[in-house]
Formats: structure tokens, C-alpha cells, sequence
């Protein structure tokens, strides 16, 4: 039934070429003598367009009848080779009969029957039979020459005219693919002798090899000759195989017969078509044709066709081949063609999938499901061919990322592979979607990012591992780029100037512009990429470029000097563009108005002024020369670029107050609050004249008229102050414009003042001229709320519940509606003590959206930590008329985070082996979910085989809980109703679920097929010799790790007391190993020159102290040593201590190995009392001469407040020459390079001196030690 499925799938697979999929064929540099093309055999093969110019296969078996077989092959190695072949071409039949048609006949040759004077030079009577219908009927034809060797003669002409005879009598056409596979022993023989005689070479030259003759005949109709020589070089005499090799291959050949001389040495003047297969054993030679048949139909039937040779990573016997997979990959085919194993060679190969949890798998002949790689279904074709195919949706979550395919072996660069890829969908986005470019900061064009997407997945850029190459499009024109890995994808600069400078983009709310994407499967310029789809992207913009009156520009009709100096400023969302300081980009600004028009360019850093000429003319001429104010409009535009056009904007209506204009403004401090009602009562006004406070005549009144358009709505009232003001707004002018209908949801409030002058000083006379109304804006300061527009669960793995998360703003519980704010919102968090934060601007009205991108940085700041609950903190920006509020306070915003699906994972289901006394025990390898607890319920067990003599029950369904992210076993028990010695295959059947599943409630029932295990009843003596060895290496095992961890936690030191110092000093060592200080007095300590020892204080297996290295060796410590001469074996923690350029000495005294160049000290348990001293080579060779030399001392001592110095030093001094005159002759002995007499000194072994020895120490978990206790 398996074998079914992968059948199946491979067929459909097959149907899918023409649905856009990327065949890609890979090989080693160094195969190139391999390749498809340069075998003979498959060159025949492949010229003759199987599967393309023909379907029609025909092949023709011509096995010797000879006489001579009987020494050449006397086990009928030709028939069996035959048998085995046509299993092969049954195979290919089977597999690719929807593709060509197999005919195949199997004929004989030779001459007469030995003694009965009777020729039949080729016997023919065998029928054309077609593959895979007739196959029984072929091996019973092939059976038939089973000792068919007692024939006379050895005719080539027979066979080959014979041959020619038959193909063209089943093809007249010759039409048809054909290949003939020749058995024979290579010895020519026309007239029944032992040697050539001349008559036969004659037959030879002047028929067989002659140009225009029969070899000639075989190769002008195309015919592929597969030649497989018999011979038996184990005999004394084996055949010459050089004539059969020259009419197969056409090569130049030199018989061993030095009377047969060939033409030019050559059999024939036309090309070969095939070549000689020489082989003495059953096995190679079945090899052999499966290599030259089997494999090149496969390689010719058009399955590999269209394929792109590149070279794979090569080592030494390794060669790699790498491809990445996406989501944007549904399914992909792998072909690989392994070399032959022949002279011992042990070719491996391997697929390792993505991630470091993941192992790779070994392919050997796999038929059915890899292991161990959920979604790979793999089956061999023929002997040499493997296939593996992919399939995204059953991958289980393992396909995304650099797969590698590996040869590992001899032959590993002969090794072949061919990828095919069966792409789905990718998508180009804007990362984030609603992203919004600000037209009027050419600095963001840069940045303008993209993401892929598939279906309802998004993916950075550069989680791609090769290359990606997006092609632009646009009505304006074209752009590409290709993006490394790692590397964002950005849109390019140069591209979107062209959009945003083309005509009709200064008022554009958006730009659309076509991308498509093509993507590397595999890292080589060599490899087409997968090509997709094109994507549409709009970008909306932000396209506002205000003009606004510089503060302080004042226009005085009166002095025409302040023509001169009216200044403007740009502003977009609040920002200063340009003009001034801060200008880094040349600016174009068009005046125009009723009285005429002015252009003028200011360069960066240049004030940005309204020319003088241009305001005189409208001052001064004109229906408003007598206006208290002049207005006129301002068109800026933005050099970004020399090579494009300037970037133009929309123009903006400049109104200019003369100096003697009466001006109302809003009074600083005012402010508006919804919610507090007292805020409506004190919002005042002030009045200016020029750039001075206005001051009403004595004893005047001032009215003020208030008038206020709310859609439509009209809102007017007018309230006379005295002279002395204060200007107060009535109340109830704001209260009705705000508290109701439109009003209401307005975040600013705009509306007009005009003041009237009335009595007064003066009033009697010229009186109070008319003022023109002023224009006020007053922000509202309600509390602006941003929420949560849905509960929606954000998942980790999940990148889809990343996208669409929508907020709102309420304005005092109500939807914020102002269709003139645009709305700028920046969302922070903070993960593991670093700030995630992005700012996003929306369009009035929204939609507003959450980056995904946000998320996506969230997720992986927390990477490696639980994150169950996220808070972010949103805070809104309003602008209206390129005005920002004043500020609103941070709104927090909670979201529960998941992690997968919500269900647990099945790891590994394995069965123990039934046996005589035991049930086989069904073990489930569960993981837990991310999030939440989850269930496995094993409920039954099914897909068993069909020829058991009885059943297999589960004796009790169970079900097993597993916490989140923890691993544990599910056991049930089987039992068995018959007694078999057999493997098994079964399934087992589960029903999983969670308690915090991504859809409440679901459950997923689902088959596992169990690791096959066996039946052994009753238990044979081989079965119980197996199961004590087992058991007795289990045993081991448990011992062996035991061990492990035991010297695990033994193999590390207590470490020195704290405060613990160490010095140095230079002493003197005699030839019997006294050690003084270096001028023979006794050692003494200077306090001053001892340096803390922190290095050693702590618990540790490794430490360094000046050029001493302290180690314990975790290996030495695990194996142990002897205890004195006893055979007892103990373990003991040794500091062993080492210099890279002398001999060390320590109070355990010293050990080395072979080719240790250095002597290592041995310290003992701990540091207390802990000396060590350093020999160079040249010191240790003067002591070799019994001459004085000089070395160095390095002792670890304890903190003074505990023992003076000199006291510990006094301990140790007697000890450190006792030691020295031990060790001496040893290093002498193996490290010097004078020969001298050994110390005639008591040497005990190097790590069992009797002082160290404690008879209460066994080795095994006592307190360390020291040496001198």
C-alpha cells in the first residue's frame, strides 16, 4: 500500500512539469567523464529522442550458444545477467508506461550442434514480447538457456546480421529506439579450432570490420550495442576480448593475436553506438546492466529532461548540494544517482533538512516515508537512481530553509543529483502594508520597504537565504534589483522619483507600481530562478508641502524696507522641510496672484523670502492696493534630483497682514477640555497690532463677532468688552459649537473673530476704521484613547495574526471622526530591558493598523524566553494643516500571545519486539504544546499486514496529559494472538488535543506508523543469546553513565580559600634535587611581590596563572588510575599543571605521554600547600651533567591573617626538595639530552607516592585531600 501512494504521487508530480516548475540538474566538477552524455551507451540512448521523437523501445537479447561457455561460463552467468536485466526493463515499464513501450526478444547464436553436423549460425524462433504484460513469458524464453553451451562455432557475423535481420523485420520503419544487449565470451570461431586460422581473419577484415560491412550495417541504423564479455580470468587461458570491444565501442584495439591486424586497428569507419562491459561475477554483472539499461532509459525517458548542470560543494570524499525552501515551494522532486559499489567502495548519502533539532537521514533504497523527515517520500527506481519528493503541507512545520544533500564516500564526486521544484505563490507587499511615504522628505525615499507574502504568511525579505531579484514596473519605467540574503528589500530610489515627480503627482493621494519577484532555489548563477507572478503595490502619501508665514515677517505699507523681508517657512505633518538653517535641498517657490507672477530658487541654508518686487506690485496697484492685508499663493517644489523633474506640490494661499491691521489671536495658556467644563469658561483673547499688543483707546468699546461654520452648520454671537477687556470667549459659543453634531467630533476648533472699535477718544472725528476677521485654531485637549478594535490572540509562529491588527481612537468613548486630522501613532514595548518601537502615520479616518513588523521585532527581541502577555504602549500624534497637537498622554494596549497551534507534537512511536514470556510494549514520544497543556489519547492500532496469521490488539486505550514544552513517553501494551518469528509493520491511531488550541475544542485524529519491530515466538537460542547480550549491555551502559555523571560533578576542584596570593621566585637546583633560593640561601617570601590568586578561588576544571595552566582531566578522572601496586582502580580529581616551555613539578610529583614535549606537574586534590616547579630543557640538561641550575617556584599560599608566609613556606620547603629528588632521574631519563647515571634514590610511582596515600579514601565521593594533611 505504500508503495502504491508514492507511486501515485510521483505520477502526479510528472503532471505538474507544465504548470510552472524549475528542473534542475546537479553533478560534481569533477564527474564530468560521468555525465549523461559522455557514456556511449546512454548517448545511444538519449539520441535516439526516447520519449520524444519516439516512444518505442526495442530490445534485442543475442546470448552465445558456444561451446566454449562451458569454461567461460560454466553458471550460466548470461542467463541469470538476463533475467536480472529484464527485471529491471519490467520495472521501468511498469513505472514509465504511460511514457514508451518495451519490446523485448531474446535470441541465440553460434553454429551447429557439436557432432550432428547441423548450423544454425542464429536462432531466432523466440517471439517479440512487450513489456510489462508479457514479462513471465520472457523469463521463461531467458530460462531456456540454461546450459545452451554445446554448440560449435563462434560466428560475430551470425549474430550481428542476425541481429540486423531481426529489428528490422519488428521495425521496417526504423523508427523505433533500439539496443542490443550481446553475451559472448569474445573468441571467434568460424570453422571450430582453437586458433585464428587465416580464413577467419580473412572473414573478419574483408566482412565483418570492412567499411561499408556488417559492424557498419549495425551502427548506420542507430542501434545501441550493450556488450558483456564472459570471461573467467581465474583459467589459464582467458579470451581475447578486443575484437568485441572494437565492434561495440568503435575504439582502436590492438588483439592479442598478432596476425589479426584491423584497419586503422578499428572495427568499422562509422562511430561506435555502444561499448564492452567485461565481467567475471554474477553480481557485477548484473550491476553492470542495470548501470548501462536500467539507468540510461531512466536518464533518457525524459523525466530529466530540460536540466541545468552546476557544480556542488566538493571535500574530499564529500560532495554537497544545497536548495532552500519556502512557503513560495508546494512540492519538489529530488533525483540522485548514486555510482556503483564496486571494489569495496561505500558511497553514502544523506538528506538534512533545516534546523538544529532536526537529524539528517541516510538514504539507502527507500521505499515509502523518509524517517525522521515528516513529508519526504522517497523510492528507487532502479539500482543507481533514488527519488525524493517533498510536500509542503505534510512537512509539519521542518520545510522552510537550506536543505542539503550529501555524498559522503568513495565515488562521492561521481555522485549526480537533479532538483525539481513545483512553485505556488509569492506575493510583494509593503512592509509594513499601510505604510505612508511623506512626499515632502526625499530623505524616506530610501526606505521604502517590502515583504513576501504567501497566502496568509509574511516574511521579511531577508529571511531568505539566496539571493531574490524583484523586477519594477511603472508607466514611467522600469527598475530591478537582486537583494542578498540578510539584505532588505528596498524599492529603489531612482524608480520611485520617476513616479513621484511625473505630472499630476503633486496632488496624487498614492502611487501604484507592478513588482515581480524571482527567487534562487539553489545558490548558483548557473540555476534559473523560480519566477512568479507579478504583484500590484500602492503606496499611499502623504503629499502636503505647506507655505506658512514666517513668524516675525510683518508687512508695514508705510516702510518699504519690510518689503524686503517677509520670510516663509515649509512644514509637512508639523516638520520643517526647508528654507533656513536646516535646508539641505534646493527649493523653487512660484508666486502668483491677480497681479502677476514671481519665481525664485534658494539654495541650501538660503532664507526662503517673497521677492520685493512682486509684493510692491500687489500692495500698491490693483483692486487691493487699499487692503489691510494682501493674499497670494505659493507652488513649492523640491530638487531632489538634477536628472529628474523637481518634485511640485500643491500651492498654498499666503495672507499678509499689514502693520496696521487690527489681529485677534488665542491668548497663550488657553485650552479647551471636554471633560472639564471649567475649561470653557477662561479661554481669553488678545488683540496686536504689527508686532505690538493692541490697546483700545481710552473709554472705547470693543465688539467682537464670532462665527463658526460647522459643516454647514452656522454658529455666530457677538459680546462687547470695555477698554480694558478681558477678552474673554462667551462660553456659550464654544458650548454649542462643541457639544453638539459636527462639533462634537472635532479635535481642533476653527472659527473667526472680527473686532469693532466703537466710541472713545477720537470718535467724534475721524473715527475707527473696519477690521477684517482673524482666523483662530484652539486644539481641544480631551483625553485621547487608542484601543483594542478586537480581542484577537497574537500568535508567535503564526506571522498571519501579525498582519491586521486594527486599533481605534476614541475621543471620550466616542470613535474619533475628524476627517481633517491625520493621525500619526507610535507603538513602544519593552522586551528582555531593550525598546521595541515603531511610528506609523495613517490617513484621517484610518483604517489604523499595527505594523506587522512590530510584532515580528517583538517576537524576535523575545526569542528564547517565554512571552504569554504583551504590553505596548500607543501614543497618537494628531496634524491638521501641517499643525500638531500639543501632545496626548500614552494609551496602553494588551495583547495574549500563543505559540503554534495549541497542540502537542508525536516525536518517535516505537514498539519493543514481541519474544516468549513478554508483550510488545507501544511507546508514543509526545512533546507538549507551546501554549497550554495537551492530550494524546491512544485509542487503537491499524494498517497491520495482511499475512498475519492471527491479530494484533492494544490491550487498554490510554490517555497521556503532556505540560507545555515537556516531553514524555505514552506506553500501552500489545498483545498477540499467534507466535511467528517475523518483522511488523504497523499503525498506531491517536486522537490529539489541547487545552489551549488555536480553535477551542478541535481535536486532530491522525495514523503513525510505528518504527517495524519483531515477532520472535519462540524465543530461539539465538534470540536469547541476543537478549542477555542486551541486557548485559544496558547493564554496561547504566554503569558507564553512572560513571559519566558521576565524574561529571567530580571533576572540578573546591578551588582556593578566598584571598588565597601566589608569588614566584627564581631558585637553585642541585643535581640531587635541593632547591634553595637562587644564592643558596633558604627560600624566603617578600609580601609585596605576592599577587592574589583569584583565578583559583572559584569551583572550575581549568585555570591559568601566568604561564601555568591548572586543569583537571575529565578523561583521566572517568578511566582513574591504580592505587599503589593494589588492582584496585580509583578516581581521583588531579590538578595536573602545565607550561608551554618547561617541565613542571608539583607535590604529587610529575607524568607525561609519548610524545609530550614538557613534563606536567602533578598538584594533587586542592591547592592547600600547593607549589610547582618549572625546569627548562637546558636546566634539566645541566643537571644531566650533575652542575647546579637554576629554575623557578610558584607557591599558592594562604591569606597571611590565617598563617604567616614564612610559616607556610617553612611546611612546604623540605617537601618541595624531597619531590625534586624523587622526580629527577625520571625526567633525566626521558627528556634529557646528556646520558647520565640514575640518582640512585628511592623512585615510587608517579601518582602513588605512600605520603599521599589516605587509607580512608577509596576514590568514590570523599572530600578532597591534601596531600601534606
Amino acid at each position: 500500500m505504500r508503495r502504491q501512494r508514492a507511486t501515485t504521487f510521483r505520477k502526479a508530480a510528472l503532471g505538474l512539469i507544465a504548470c510552472g516548475s524549475l528542473l534542475v540538474f546537479t553533478h560534481s566538477a569533477s564527474a564530468q567523464s560521468d555525465n549523461v552524455a559522455t557514456d556511449p551507451v546512454v548517448q545511444g540512448l538519449t539520441n535516439c529522442d526516447l520519449g520524444k521523437r519516439t516512444k518505442n523501445l526495442h530490445v534485442l537479447f543475442v546470448l552465445d550458444e558456444s561451446g566454449s561457455l562451458t569454461t567461460h561460463d560454466p553458471d550460466d552467468r548470461r542467463v541469470d545477467g538476463t533475467k536480472k536485466a529484464l527485471e529491471a526493463l519490467q520495472g521501468l515499464a511498469n513505472r514509465f508506461s504511460g511514457n514508451f513501450n518495451i519490446d523485448v526478444a531474446i535470441h541465440g547464436f553460434s553454429g551447429g550442434e557439436l557432432g550432428k553436423g547441423n548450423e544454425l549460425p542464429y536462432r531466432d524462433e523466440n517471439p517479440w514480447l512487450t513489456l510489462p504484460d508479457e514479462f513471465d513469458a520472457l523469463i521463461d524464453d531467458a530460462k531456456g538457456f540454461t546450459n545452451r553451451n554445446i554448440f560449435l562455432y563462434t560466428d560475430y557475423r551470425a549474430a550481428i546480421e542476425g541481429a540486423i535481420q531481426a529489428f528490422d523485420k519488428h521495425d521496417p520503419d526504423q523508427r523505433a529506439c533500439k539496443a542490443l544487449v550481446w553475451f559472448t565470451d569474445g573468441v571467434y570461431d568460424s570453422e571450430n579450432n582453437t586458433t585464428l586460422t587465416p580464413n577467419e581473419i580473412e572473414e573478419i577484415t574483408g566482412e565483418l570490420c570492412i567499411a561499408d560491412g556488417s559492424v557498419d550495417h549495425l551502427r548506420e541504423r542507430a542501434i545501441t550495442v550493450i556488450a558483456i564479455g564472459l570471461s573467467n580470468k581465474a583459467t589459464g587461458n582467458p579470451p581475447d576480448l578486443s575484437l568485441v570491444k572494437a565492434i561495440a565501442s568503435g575504439d582502436a584495439v590492438t588483439p592479442d593475436n598478432p596476425d589479426l591486424t584491423l584497419p586503422g586497428s578499428r572495427c568499422g569507419i562509422l562511430p561506435g553506438t555502444g561499448d564492452l562491459y567485461e565481467e567475471n561475477d554474477p553480481g557485477q554483472l548484473v550491476a553492470t546492466f542495470e548501470k548501462t539499461v536500467a539507468d540510461g532509459l531512466f536518464e533518457a525517458s525524459g523525466e530529466l529532461s530540460s536540466t541545468t548542470p552546476v557544480p556542488c560543494t566538493e571535500g574530499a570524499n564529500v560532495c554537497t548540494v544545497e536548495f532552500e525552501l519556502g512557503p513560495w515551494v508546494k512540492q519538489f522532486a529530488l533525483y540522485l544517482k548514486l555510482p556503483p559499489r564496486d571494489d569495496g567502495q561505500s558511497l553514502r548519502s544523506f538528506l538534512d533538512p533545516p534546523g538544529v533539532d532536526t537529524a539528517r537521514v541516510e538514504i539507502d533504497y527507500p521505499d515509502g516515508p523518509l524517517p525522521g523527515i515528516t513529508g519526504v517520500t522517497g523510492e528507487s527506481p532502479t539500482r543507481n537512481w533514488r527519488i525524493l519528493t517533498g510536500n509542503a503541507e505534510a512537512a509539519n512545520g521542518i520545510w522552510n530553509g537550506v536543505w542539503k544533500l550529501q555524498f559522503e564516500g568513495p565515488g562521492a564526486a561521481e555522485a549526480k543529483a537533479n532538483l525539481e521544484f513545483f512553485q505556488g505563490t509569492l506575493e510583494i507587499q509593503l512592509d509594513p502594508p499601510d505604510e505612508i511615504l511623506d512626499r515632502a522628505n526625499p530623505d524616506t525615499f530610501t526606505e521604502v520597504d517590502l515583504k513576501l507574502k504567501v497566502g496568509n504568511e509574511s516574511l521579511k525579505c531577508n529571511e531568505t537565504a539566496y539571493p531574490l531579484k524583484l523586477d519594477f514596473v511603472s508607466d514611467m519605467g522600469d527598475a530591478s534589483a537582486t537583494f542578498q540574503s540578510e539584505e532588505k528589500c528596498l524599492v529603489p530610489e531612482k524608480f520611485l522619483l520617476e513616479l513621484l515627480t511625473a505630472k499630476g503627482a503633486e496632488s496624487a493621494s498614492s502611487i501604484g507600481f507592478a513588482v515581480k519577484p524571482s527567487l534562487k532555489p539553489v545558490n548558483n548563477d548557473a540555476v534559473p530562478p523560480l519566477e512568479f507572478t507579478t504583484s500590484e503595490v500602492s503606496l499611499d502619501l502623504a503629499n502636503a508641502l505647506v507655505v506658512e508665514l514666517a513668524r516675525g515677517s510683518q508687512l508695514d505699507r508705510s516702510d518699504p524696507e519690510s518689503f524686503k523681508n517677509i520670510q516663509i517657512e515649509l512644514q509637512s505633518s508639523g516638520r520643517k522641510v526647508d528654507c533656513g538653517n536646516n535646508t539641505h535641498l534646493p527649493v523653487n517657490l512660484d508666486f502668483t496672484s491677480d497681479m502677476g507672477h514671481a519665481s525664485a530658487t534658494f539654495k541650501s541654508g538660503e532664507k526662503c523670502l517673497v521677492p520685493s518686487g512682486f509684493l510692491d506690485q500687489l500692495v500698491n496697484t490693483g483692486l487691493d492696493k487699499d487692503a489691510l492685508s494682501v493674499t497670494f499663493n505659493v507652488e513649492p517644489s523640491l530638487v531632489v534630483d538634477p536628472e529628474f523633474p523637481d518634485l511640485k506640490f500643491s500651492p498654498s494661499a499666503i495672507s499678509i497682514v499689514d502693520a496696521s491691521a487690527l489681529v485677534v489671536e488665542l491668548a497663550e495658556g488657553s485650552r479647551l477640555d471636554r471633560s472639564d467644563p471649567e475649561s470653557f469658561e477662561n479661554v481669553g483673547l488678545g488683540l496686536f497690532r504689527g508686532r505690538e499688543t493692541f490697546l483700545p483707546p481710552a473709554g472705547s468699546q470693543v465688539s467682537l463677532y464670532f462665527s463658526a461654520d460647522l459643516d454647514g452648520r452656522l454658529i455666530d454671537l457677538s459680546a462687547t468688552y470695555g477698554d480694558n477687556g478681558p477678552f474673554v470667549i462667551r462660553p456659550g459659543f464654544l458650548k454649542e459649537a462643541l457639544f453638539d453634531e459636527a462639533g462634537r467630533d472635532l479635535v481642533r476648533f476653527t472659527f473667526e473673530v472680527t473686532p469693532e472699535i466703537t466710541g472713545g477718544a477720537g470718535a467724534e472725528g475721524e473715527g475707527h476704521p473696519t477690521y477684517e476677521p482673524s482666523t483662530i485654531h484652539i486644539w481641544l485637549h480631551d483625553p485621547l484613547e487608542v484601543r483594542r478594535a478586537d480581542d484577537k490572540e497574537l500568535d508567535r509562529e503564526d506571522r498571519s495574526t501579525h498582519s491586521d491588527v486594527e486599533v481605534e481612537l476614541r475621543v471620550d468613548g466616542q470613535k474619533l471622526s475628524d476627517d481633517q486630522a491625520q493621525v500619526s501613532l507610535e507603538f513602544a514595548t519593552e522586551i528582555n530591558g531593550s525598546t521595541v518601537s515603531i511610528s506609523q502615520s495613517y490617513p484621517p479616518g484610518g483604517p489604523y493598523v499595527i505594523p506587522s513588523g512590530f510584532f515580528e521585532d517583538v517576537f524576535q527581541a523575545a526569542a528564547g524566553s517565554d512571552l504569554l502577555d504583551l504590553k505596548v504602549s500607543a501614543t497618537p500624534t494628531l496634524t491638521i494643516d501641517g499643525r500638531t497637537h500639543p501632545g496626548y498622554v500614552p494609551s496602553p494596549l494588551q495583547f495574549s500571545v500563543r505559540t503554534g497551534k495549541g497542540f502537542p507534537t508525536i516525536l518517535t512511536p516505537t514498539a519493543t519486539d514481541f519474544d516468549d514470556t513478554e508483550n510488545s510494549t507501544l511507546t508514543v514520544l509526545i512533546r507538549g504544546p507551546n501554549d497550554g497543556n495537551g492530550k494524546v489519547e491512544i485509542r487503537s492500532i491499524s494498517g497491520l499486514p495482511t499475512d498475519l496469521p492471527g491479530t494484533i490488539t492494544l490491550v487498554e486505550p490510554k490517555a497521556c496529559e503532556v505540560p507545555s514544552r515537556e516531553t514524555l513517553l505514552c506506553e500501552v501494551e500489545l498483545e498477540a494472538s499467534f507466535t511467528a518469528n517475523r518483522e511488523i509493520e504497523l499503525d498506531v491511531d491517536l486522537v490529539i488535543s489541547g487545552d489551549r488550541t488555536k480553535v477551542p475544542g478541535q481535536t486532530i485524529q491522525d495514523s503513525v506508523a510505528v518504527k517495524p519491530f519483531k515477532m520472535t515466538r519462540p524465543l530461539s537460542k539465538a534470540s536469547f543469546i541476543s537478549k542477555l547480550l542486551q541486557l548485559l549491555a544496558l547493564f554496561v551502559a547504566v554503569q558507564t553513565l553512572m560513571r559519566v555523571l558521576y565524574t561529571t560533578r567530580l571533576a572540578r576542584w573546591k578551588g582556593a580559600e578566598a584571598g588565597s596570593r601566589w608569588t614566584m621566585f627564581s631558585v637553585s637546583i642541585s643535581s640531587d634535587g635541593g632547591v634553595t633560593a637562587a644564592d643558596g640561601t633558604d627560600l624566603q617570601i617578600e609580601a609585596l611581590k605576592t599577587y592574589f590568586a583569584t583565578e583559583l578561588e572559584s569551583p572550575d576544571s581549568s585555570a591559568q596563572l601566568g604561564d601555568l595552566h591548572f586543569s583537571i582531566s575529565w578523561w583521566q578522572t572517568f578511566i582513574g588510575e591504580r592505587k599503589g601496586e593494589s588492582l584496585v582502580w580509583q578516581q581521583r580529581p588531579i590538578i595536573r599543571v602545565w607550561s608551554p616551555d618547561s617541565h613542571c613539578i608539583g607535590p604529587e610529583g610529575t607524568e607525561w605521554g609519548k610524545k609530550q614535549q614538557y613534563a606536567l606537574g602533578r598538584i594533587g586534590l586542592g591547592y592547600t600547600r600547593c607549589w610547582v616547579l618549572q625546569v627548562s630543557g637546558e636546566a634539566l640538561d645541566d643537571l644531566a651533567k650533575e652542575q647546579t641550575t637554576t629554575g623557578r617556584l610558584v607557591v599558592i599560599l594562604f591569606p597571611a591573617e590565617h598563617e604567616n608566609f614564612d610559616e607556610q613556606l617553612e611546611e612546604i620547603r623540605d617537601r618541595i626538595s624531597d619531590v625534586t629528588g624523587r622526580e629527577l632521574p625520571s625526567l633525566l631519563e626521558r627528556f634529557a639530552n646528556t646520558p647520565v647515571e640514575a640518582i640512585t634514590e628511592p623512585n615510587p610511582t608517579d601518582t602513588n607516592d605512600p605520603e599521599l596515600d589516605d587509607d580512608d579514601d577509596d576514590g568514590w565521593g570523599q572530600d578532597h585531600i591534601d596531600p601534606l594533611d
